[in-house]
C-alpha cells in the first residue's frame, strides 16, 4: 500500500539482465551524496527480483566499522557473513569486493541469473541505527479498542527484529519530534482516504521518516465495530448501516460480556498484542496445550517465543504468553487472527527451560497453576477471572449469550439496526 502518499526509500528499476553500466548509473542516482561504503552515516542498498533479495550492499571496512559502533560487533559480523554467503557462496573464500559499487554489480548479476526475465529493483535500505534513528510500528486507530488516533511503539537506535523482541516505547511517551507529527498526519490522512484503519512499519534515519510498509489493520470484535461505525464504510452510510457489513462472528465477539479480574494478584506485565481476557491452567509446551484441551481443560500456553511448529498449541490454548515478541511477532499475528488474548515482551519475567515462569519477585508460575491473561493491557494475574454474570453458556462457541430460543439477542439486535450504540461508544 506504500505509494506517493507515504515517504518511501528511493529506488530504481532495472530491466532484466541490465548491463553493468546501467547498474552503476542506478547506483549513482541513489547515492548522490556518495555515502555508499562511507564511514559516517553510510548508505546501504538492496537488490531484489521475485523472492530473491540481497541486502546490506555497500558493506566495506569503513561502513563495517560504523555498523560495529552503532549495533555491536556480533551484529556487524553476522551481516558481513550473510553478505559474503550471498555474493560468494557458503564456503569460506575471497573477501567481499572492496568497492561498494562492484558489490552491487555482482549482486545484480546473481539476482538476474536466479530470476531471469524479471525486472530488478535496487533500493535504499535505511536501518534505523545510530543517533536520531530507530524502528517502529504504528496504527492509525487503536487495534485493541478501535478508538481513533495513532498508537504504536518505537525503538530508538534499533532495527525491526530488535523492536519485535523488546516491544519498544509507546509513541505517546515520546518527546515531540517533527517525524512523529508527520507520521500521525500521514496515518490520519490514509485512514480518511481509504476509510479503513491503517498499520504502518517505519524507520527513522537521522530524524527522517521512511515508511517501509503500510496496509489495513486487522481488527476484531468491539474494535472492528467501532472503527467501521466511525468510517461509515462508504461516504453515504450511517454508522448503524455501516455496522451491518461486520460479520456475525465479529459482532458476537464485540457483544459478548467480559470476565472480571478485580481482586486477582498481579503476576507479570508485558505488551498486550491481542485483546481479551481468558483464564486457564499454565502449560509450557504446544504438546501440553493440545493434551490439556483434549482432556477438557482450558490451557494458557507460556513460551519463550512461538514458532510455526507451535501452531497446534496456539490453536488449543485459551490464551498465549511469550517472553519475547512484539506487535508483529509470530505469536501476535497468529493470536490476533484467532481472536485469542496474547501478552508478549514480558518485563522482569522469564520462561525458564520450558517448565516455569520466573517472576520479578522471585516467585514462579509452574505447570498447572491457574492464571488469567489480559491481552488488552498486557497483564498476567494469578487465579481465575470471574466469569461475566450476565452470560449464559454459548451453544455455538462464539462466546455470545443465547436466549432460550437459541438466538443471540445482541447480534440479532444489531442486524435489525439496534443495540450497537453501546459498543460504538465504548461500552
Amino acid at each position: 500500500m506504500t505509494g506517493p502518499e507515504f515517504p518511501v526509500p528511493p529506488s530504481q528499476t532495472l530491466p532484466p539482465f541490465a548491463d553493468d553500466e546501467a547498474v552503476r548509473a542506478a547506483v549513482a542516482l541513489l547515492d548522490q551524496d556518495r555515502r555508499l561504503g562511507s564511514w559516517e552515516h553510510p548508505l546501504f542498498l538492496a537488490i531484489e527480483a521475485g523472492c530473491a533479495r540481497i541486502s546490506y550492499l555497500g558493506l566495506t571496512d569503513a561502513s563495517g566499522k560504523w555498523l560495529e559502533n552503532v549495533a555491536g560487533v556480533p551484529f556487524a559480523d553476522e551481516v558481513r557473513a550473510a553478505l559474503q554467503r550471498s555474493l560468494l557462496g557458503p564456503d569460506p573464500g575471497p573477501p567481499l569486493p572492496p568497492d561498494p559499487v562492484d558489490q552491487v554489480v555482482a549482486a545484480a548479476r546473481l539476482i538476474a541469473a536466479r530470476v531471469p526475465n524479471a525486472n530488478l529493483r535496487l533500493a535504499v535500505t535505511p536501518l534505523g541505527l545510530g543517533p536520531g534513528s530507530g524502528s517502529g510500528l504504528a496504527h492509525s486507530s487503536d487495534p485493541e479498542t478501535g478508538a481513533p488516533g495513532a498508537v504504536g511503539s518505537f525503538l530508538a537506535g534499533g532495527i525491526g527484529s530488535q523492536l519485535l523482541d523488546s516491544g519498544g516505547v509507546p509513541i505517546d511517551d515520546l518527546e515531540p519530534e517533527p517525524w512523529l507529527t508527520e507520521l500521525r498526519s500521514l496515518l490520519d490522512a490514509a485512514e480518511k482516504r481509504t476509510r479503513r484503519p491503517i498499520r504502518a512499519e517505519f524507520i527513522i534515519e537521522n530524524g527522517r521518516l521512511w515508511v517501509m510498509s503500510a496496509r489495513p489493520s486487522v481488527l476484531h470484535g468491539a474494535a472492528l465495530v467501532r472503527a467501521t461505525a466511525r468510517s461509515g464504510g462508504n461516504r453515504e452510510a450511517r454508522p448503524d448501516q455501516a455496522v451491518l457489513s461486520v460479520s456475525e462472528d465479529e459482532l458476537a465477539r464485540a457483544l459478548a460480556p467480559h470476565a472480571a479480574v478485580s481482586g486477582l494478584p498481579l503476576a507479570a506485565r508485558g505488551l498486550g498484542v491481542s485483546p481479551g481476557i481468558r483464564s486457564g491452567t499454565a502449560v509450557f509446551s504446544a504438546a501440553d496445550a493440545v493434551r490439556a484441551r483434549a482432556e477438557g481443560r482450558s490451557p494458557v500456553l507460556l513460551l519463550g517465543e512461538s514458532r510455526p511448529e507451535d501452531l497446534g498449541g496456539l490453536l488449543a490454548a485459551a490464551a498465549i504468553v511469550t517472553q519475547r515478541g512484539g506487535y508483529t511477532s509470530h505469536a501476535a499475528i497468529v493470536t490476533r487472527g484467532l481472536g485469542v488474548p496474547c501478552v508478549t515482551a514480558l518485563r522482569g519475567a522469564v520462561v525458564a527451560q520450558g517448565t516455569s515462569l520466573l517472576l520479578a519477585d522471585g516467585a514462579a508460575i509452574v505447570a498447572g497453576d491457574e492464571i488469567t491473561v489480559d491481552g488488552t493491557v498486557g497483564l498476567i494475574y494469578r487465579g481465575l477471572a470471574t466469569p461475566p454474570g450476565a452470560a449464559a453458556v454459548s451453544r455455538d462457541g462464539s462466546g455470545a449469550p443465547h436466549d432460550e430460543a437459541g438466538t443471540r439477542p445482541g447480534v440479532d439486535g444489531v442486524r435489525e439496526g439496534v443495540g450497537v450504540a453501546g459498543v460504538v461508544a465504548g461500552g
